[in-house]
């Protein structure tokens, strides 16, 4: 297999994009243009990596993520000859710059004087190395830096869960402190979801999910049974869904039960936010479709948007109510073509809000689900959303969807639309986080 390899002028591109700002540009003719009329030219900058990464050392100085760093130190390591502070800027810039595999890192990153200089290490150090060590058996290949990509990925890796976890935490608090998070009126409204890091099952304190499914086989054409299994982890994500900036985080092996962590991580969210902000809104996929969890949410004061899960008798009721609920129908006309080709198309989404529905016996407390067999048990109310057609598509009775909330249904386009705030985690922070930025290769 011919491995791709990277060039300089490709993660220069990557760091360009993923800062999000831009601080100058190169214009030559602009530059000449200036100089025949007389103009005086104030500095001449080079717009390298250096240059790239002032703006973003300085950025991480005003918001004083640099005493966090600082603070990390590696357990059980007694003599440290590199600064933890290093190897974790290191870190952060092959992230920073995309660089795809930890081998990549010499020729890309370890070798460049200007960056390593950056960070805390000398010239001398980057052309020699930070010590001697493997000098007598190094025959052909030089150095590239002042460590290796093994020292770096062995050190770093000792680093535990709740180092990470608090340091990433005291990120956002210092973010949320700064005022780059959004709210409308200290109300804010924010995305749950997960996603696999599968991995090899050689990794060390890695989970293990058995899937099942079928395919079809070769000889008879028939679709038999198979399993396989996934090793890795998962990481579970907290969203603002306007800014996407992670309010919380937490990864937990592959095969665990996610919505167990619903409740935390909106208690770490909002212990992140402080007085800034209040979570009032949290929309979940049904992989959190828990009544026991629910309820505490909706005893927080927070309002949540869930889809209900097929075989349910809360959805079926819902579906049954909505036959003779009423309609609300909302017109959404989109233009394709340009020119005098184009035309436009109505497309037509019709919804029924269902109030006080109490056939959901798990939603309330772990005694209220205990008693839902006895013959004076009534069920907590709650309130759903049924979708009977979705842009001209009509919706089957078993398939559409069905949401279920504690808020208000009376506009259930206001549900509708919450919901869909869940995409933006999905795309925003996995599919365009986890394999751009090559997150998803875990290398130790």
């Amino acid at each position: 297999m011919v491995v791709r390899q990277q060039t300089s002028e490709e993660i220069k591109r990557n760091c360009i994009g993923r800062l999000a700002w831009q601080t100058a540009g190169c214009d030559d003719a602009g530059v000449a243009k200036a100089i025949h009329q007389g103009e005086e030219v104030d500095a001449v900058y080079n717009l390298d990596e250096v240059g790239l990464l002032d703006e973003f050392f300085h950025f991480l100085e005003l918001v004083r993520v640099f005493p966090l760093i600082e603070g990390m130190q590696l357990p059980g390591v007694e003599r440290v000859l590199i600064p933890v502070t290093q190897f974790v800027l290191l870190y952060v810039l092959k992230v920073l710059f995309g660089i795809e595999s930890m081998n990549a890192l010499p020729p890309l990153l370890l070798s460049n004087v200007a960056i390593m200089t950056l960070i805390g290490f000398n010239a001398h150090q980057v052309v020699n190395g930070f010590t001697r060590r493997g000098d007598d058996r190094r025959r052909k290949k030089p150095k590239q830096g002042p460590l290796t990509p093994q020292c770096l990925a062995q050190n770093i890796c000792k680093l535990t869960v709740e180092q990470m976890m608090s340091f990433f935490n005291g990120v956002v608090r210092l973010i949320v402190g700064m005022g780059f998070v959004r709210s409308f009126r200290g109300r804010m409204t924010v995305a749950l979801d997960g996603s696999k890091l599968p991995t090899t099952k050689s990794y060390e304190g890695r989970g293990c999910l058995k899937v099942e499914g079928k395919v079809k086989d070769k000889d008879t054409g028939k679709l038999v049974k198979v399993v396989k299994y996934i090793f890795g982890w998962k990481v579970l994500v907290l969203i603002e869904v306007r800014t996407r900036l992670p309010l919380a985080a937490k990864v937990v092996k592959i095969e665990e039960y996610e919505g167990r962590w619903l409740v935390p991580l909106v208690k770490q969210a909002q212990a992140n936010l402080g007085d800034k902000a209040r979570i009032v809104k949290v929309v979940v996929d049904r992989g959190y479709l828990d009544g026991e969890d629910l309820w505490q949410v909706d005893q927080k004061g927070i309002i949540f948007v869930i889809v209900a899960k097929s075989g349910m008798a809360v959805r079926e009721d819902a579906k049954a109510l909505a036959r003779e609920g009423k309609v609300v129908e909302r017109v959404e006309v989109v233009r394709h073509g340009h020119g005098r080709n184009a035309t436009t198309e109505e497309l037509k989404t019709r919804l029924v809000g269902i109030e006080g529905l109490t056939t959901y016996d798990d939603y309330g407390t772990e005694e209220h689900a205990r008693q839902k067999n006895r013959r004076d048990f009534e069920g907590n109310a709650i309130n759903a959303v049924v979708v009977l057609a979705w842009e001209n598509s009509e919706q089957e009775e078993e398939k559409g969807p069905v949401y279920l909330t504690n808020g208000s249904v009376k506009d259930p386009f206001a549900v509708f639309d919450d919901y869909d705030w869940r995409s933006v985690i999905e795309n925003g922070i996995f599919k365009e986080g986890k394999h751009p930025w090559h997150l998803a290769g875990i290398w130790r």
